[in-house]
C-alpha cells in the first residue's frame, strides 16, 4: 500500500506585544522638525517549535522619513521654514513565543502573519530656540509600536493511501 506524507495541522496561536524603544537622531543626521512618514515592517528572522511554544526572533524595519530645518525667515508676517526631506532607517530586534498547545521539539512552524497593529511616535529632546520664533526640532524618537504575530505548528504525517490503482494490482 503507497505511504505518502503530508504536514498536519498540532494547532495555532496569536501573540500581541509592546515593543517601546527610544531612537536617538544624531550628526550626521539632523534634528527632527515634522514626521513626513513612516514605513514599517516586521521580518521574522527565526521559529522554533519546542513542549507547547514557538519562539520566534525578529525585528520591526522601520524607514522614518522626515523634515528638518535649514532655513527660517518672515513671510508677510508669518514664519515660513525651509528645510530638506531626511530618512532615518533602523532595525528594532524583538524575542517573544507564542503558546501552542500540543507542539512538540521537531515540529514546524508556519508564521501566517507578522505586522504592526499600531503606533505612537513621541518626539522627546528638544532643541533650545535661540529665537522665540524658530521652529522646535528634536533629538529623540519614542517608538511604542503594537506587534501582532500569528503561527501555526504542523507536523509530518505518513498516511497509507489506497487507490483504485492499488486495489487493482493486489486483485492480479
Amino acid at each position: 500500500m503507497p505511504i505518502i506524507q503530508v504536514p498536519v495541522v498540532i494547532g495555532e496561536g496569536s501573540k500581541q506585544f509592546l515593543l517601546v524603544t527610544v531612537l536617538t537622531i544624531a550628526p550626521p543626521s539632523p534634528p527632527i522638525y515634522r514626521i513626513n512618514n513612516i514605513e514599517k515592517k516586521v521580518i521574522i528572522t527565526n521559529c522554533k517549535v519546542i513542549k507547547d511554544k514557538v519562539i520566534i526572533n525578529g525585528l520591526v524595519d522601520k524607514n522614518i522619513n522626515y523634515k528638518t530645518v535649514e532655513h527660517v525667515h518672515e513671510d508677510e508676517n508669518r514664519p515660513v521654514v525651509n528645510g530638506p526631506l531626511y530618512h532615518y532607517t533602523t532595525q528594532i530586534p524583538f524575542s517573544t513565543f507564542v503558546e501552542v498547545p500540543g507542539a512538540m521539539e521537531g515540529d514546524n512552524c508556519e508564521i501566517e502573519s507578522a505586522i504592526v497593529e499600531g503606533e505612537k511616535d513621541e518626539l522627546m529632546d528638544p532643541n533650545i530656540c535661540s529665537n522665540n520664533n524658530d521652529p522646535v526640532t528634536y533629538n529623540k524618537l519614542k517608538e511604542k509600536l503594537v506587534v501582532r504575530i500569528d503561527v501555526k505548528v504542523t507536523r509530518t504525517e505518513k498516511i497509507n493511501v489506497e487507490s483504485p490503482l492499488t486495489s487493482k494490482i493486489e486483485e492480479i
